[in-house]
């Protein structure tokens, strides 16, 4: 180091020593959890669904993807109102029309940057706490799309959209009532394209509970 004049001095009472040694990748211990994304059990197209009524809540980016999801839900004897955001939490509070079966929120979809108003679309606390005042909420869908990283190569185009995956897991556990259920759509291809998939499960038996799942390649995935 350099003394007030700039003439050099030796430090004192300093003790060098190496730095440990980072063990490579093959030296460390493996790891006590892994998660492993698993194809979920496929459900036969000849099981019947029971009819009931469903809302998909959309904003401009995902209009087109509701429209096509309400073909194959209608055709399964479903009926299916469209709405914005505001006009659905109204719809919920008034507790207007039949008993919904289901909630499908596909509103956020084009969200990539942490703004203030994309992450209210990502988690609009306004309709949970419209669905929580229901005395038998229906129960919620979260869609995403490349929001999941379901395997080590798996491409994670719309990091942002993991909040709503985090709030699947918040409200299966603090709230297990409403069945929350977060679905990731394959980055891949068109959401339009997944649309048939997606009815096809969304109207499958109850038995697929795990709070994450997500659609690639063809069979819908969750982590075990």
């Amino acid at each position: 180091w350099l003394d007030r004049l700039g003439a050099g001095r030796a430090p004192t009472g300093v003790t060098l020593a190496p730095a440990p040694r980072v063990a490579v990748a093959a030296e460390r211990p493996a790891a006590l959890f892994e998660i492993n994304w698993q194809p979920l059990p496929s459900v036969g197209a000849d099981v019947a669904p029971v009819a009931g009524r469903w809302l998909l809540i959309a904003d401009e980016a995902g209009i087109e993807l509701a429209d096509t999801l309400a073909d194959p839900l209608t055709v399964a004897n479903q009926t299916v109102d469209m709405l914005a955001l505001e006009p659905a939490v109204a719809r919920l509070r008034a507790a207007h029309g039949a008993p919904l079966v289901g909630v499908v929120l596909l509103s956020g979809l084009a969200a990539e940057t942490p703004r203030p108003e994309q992450v209210a679309q990502l988690m609009p606390l306004e309709l949970l706490q419209a669905l929580l005042a229901l005395p038998a909420p229906p129960r919620l869908w979260l869609l995403s799309a490349g929001g999941q990283t379901p395997g080590p190569l798996a491409p994670t185009p719309h990091p942002l959209q993991a909040l709503r995956a985090g709030l699947a897991l918040v409200l299966a556990q603090e709230h297990p009532g409403l069945r929350a259920t977060l679905l990731d759509l394959d980055p891949a291809l068109p959401l339009t394209a997944q649309a048939a998939a997606l009815a096809h499960h969304l109207l499958a038996p109850d038995a697929q509970a795990e709070p994450r799942q997500a659609l690639r390649g063809g069979p819908w995935l969750a982590p075990r």
